[in-house]
C-alpha cells in the first residue's frame, strides 16, 4: 500500500558504541591513515593516556550466565520430561517466565546486568534479558546462543558523546524442529534484519564494553580503559571496544592513537557505520579536510539509502512540530521500506499536526495492519479512534 498523501504539500561530536552498531549494505575499504599508526600493544598499555599499570584498576572476571539458587529452583519447578522435544521444553520455559513476569521486564537501556541481576531486578536492556534467557534455557538443557540483530541504530546524546544502541537476542537450536528466537521486542522478530550468532566470549566482551561506556560517560578514564582492555582481550571479534577505545584517546587529545583504535575496529568490520562516523569527526576536528570530506560523502550517501535515517530525522522534526518537513522525511522512509509499520504511524502523526485527519486515518490503518508489536497496535488503534471521532 502507498502512503496516503495529504492535500497540502506534505508528501505523505563523538559517537560511543555502547552496544552494537548495525552494518551497511556496502563493504567500504579502509581509509588511508593520516597519522603514523600506533601499534596494538601500545594502544593497550595505557601509557598514551598517562596511565601507569599500577594506576589501572584491576577488573574481575565476569560470569554473566551464572545462576543462583533461586534461579535453579525456578527451573526445577518447570514441569517437563527429559523425553520431551526441545521445542516443547522451550515453550514450557517461556510459559513459566511469562507467568512469573520475566517476559515483561522494565526496559532500561542504561542497565547492563548479569543473568542473576536481571532475574532479581526484573529490569535491564536487551543484553541483560538475553543473559537471563540463555542462562535459564541452558539450565533446562537447551542449546541457546547469543545472536546479534542488525537493527537500525538508536542513539541518545550525553554531553559530547552520542551513545549508540543496537540489539541482541537468544537463538535456541532444537534437534528436530529448527531454530527459535526469543526476543523481548516483537518488532525485531521480523526477518528483515540480518542476524549473526556469536559465541559467549564475544557476548561477554560486549557486556564489558557497556560497563566501559558507562565509566567513560561518567569521566572515569582509568576504569573505562581497564574495562575496554579487558573486553578486547576477552574476544578479538568485538568491534565496539575498539571504537570506544578510540573515543577514549580522542577525548584524551591523542588523535593518532584514536585513529589507530578506529582502524582496529574497522579491520574487524569495515562496514561499521559508528566507527567511520567517529573517524570522520576526528579528521574534521583535526582539520584534515580531505580525509573528513571523503568519509562524509560515503556516510551521507548511505544515510540517504537508509529508511531509518529518514525516520529518525522525521522524529526530530516531529518533536519540533515541523509537520510538513517531518512528513516529507517519513514519506522518504516509506518509499525505501513500505513494510515498516512505524513509518506509517509517524506519517499519520505529521498529518494530524497539519489537520489532514483523513490521510492520517488511512496511514494509521496501514500501520496497524503491518504491526507485529501488540503494544504499538493498541496505541495506534487508540489514536485512530481519537482521530476518527474528530
Amino acid at each position: 500500500m502507498r502512503p496516503q498523501l495529504s492535500n497540502s504539500p506534505l508528501w505523505g561530536n563523538l559517537i560511543l558504541a555502547a552496544a552494537f552498531a548495525s552494518g551497511c549494505a556496502v563493504n567500504p575499504s579502509l581509509p588511508v591513515s593520516v597519522w603514523s599508526p600506533v601499534d596494538e600493544q601500545t594502544l593497550l598499555d595505557g601509557s598514551l593516556l598517562g596511565l601507569q599499570e599500577s594506576a589501572i584498576p584491576s577488573t574481575n572476571d565476569l560470569h554473566i550466565l551464572e545462576l543462583d539458587d533461586a534461579m535453579r529452583l525456578f527451573v526445577e519447578n518447570i514441569p517437563y520430561s527429559r523425553r520431551e522435544s526441545d521445542a516443547s521444553r522451550l515453550e514450557r520455559l517461556l510459559f513459566a517466565m511469562r507467568k512469573d513476569g520475566l517476559l515483561q521486564l522494565d526496559y532500561d537501556s542504561e542497565r547492563t546486568q548479569t543473568a542473576i541481576e536481571t532475574f532479581h531486578a526484573r529490569s535491564g536492556n536487551c543484553l541483560s534479558f538475553t543473559n537471563l534467557v540463555i542462562a535459564l534455557a541452558r539450565e533446562l538443557g537447551l542449546n541457546a546462543r547469543y545472536q546479534l540483530v542488525d537493527v537500525p541504530q538508536i542513539s541518545r546524546r550525553d554531553d559530547d558523546v552520542v551513545i549508540v544502541y543496537g540489539h541482541i537476542n537468544t537463538l535456541v537450536q532444537t534437534r528436530r524442529t529448527g531454530s527459535y528466537e526469543v526476543d523481548f521486542n516483537p518488532d525485531y522478530g521480523r526477518t528483515a534484519f540480518d542476524r549473526r550468532p556469536i559465541d559467549d566470549q564475544h557476548a561477554k566482551a560486549l557486556y564489558i564494553n557497556n560497563l566501559a561506556a558507562e565509566a567513560l560517560v561518567s569521566g572515569d578514564t582509568a576504569l573505562s580503559f581497564a574495562l575496554l582492555r579487558q573486553a578486547i582481550l576477552t574476544s578479538d571479534k568485538a568491534v565496539a571496544p575498539w571504537t570506544n577505545l578510540g573515543v577514549l584517546y580522542r577525548r584524551g587529545g591523542n588523535a593518532a592513537a584514536a585513529e589507530s583504535a578506529y582502524r582496529q575496529a574497522l579491520l574487524r568490520n569495515p562496514q561499521d557505520h559508528t566507527t567511520r562516523s567517529n573517524l570522520m569527526r576526528l579528521y574534521a576536528a583535526e582539520n584534515h579536510v580531505a580525509a573528513a570530506s571523503s568519509l562524509r560523502h560515503r556516510i551521507e550517501a548511505e544515510q540517504q539509502r537508509n529508511p531509518y535515517y529518514h525516520h529518525f530525522r522525521g522524529q526530530d522534526l516531529l518533536q519540533r512540530e515541523q509537520w510538513q518537513e517531518a512528513g516529507l522525511a517519513f514519506y522518504r522512509a516509506i518509499k525505501l521500506n513500505p513494510r515498516e509499520a512505524m513509518f506509517f504511524a509517524s506519517l499519520a502523526k505529521a498529518q494530524i499536526g497539519l489537520g489532514d485527519t483523513r490521510s492520517a486515518q488511512a496511514n494509521l490503518r496501514e500501520a496497524i495492519r503491518l504491526s507485529v508489536n501488540p503494544k504499538n497496535t493498541r496505541a495506534w488503534q487508540a489514536l485512530l479512534n481519537e482521530v476518527s471521532a474528530i
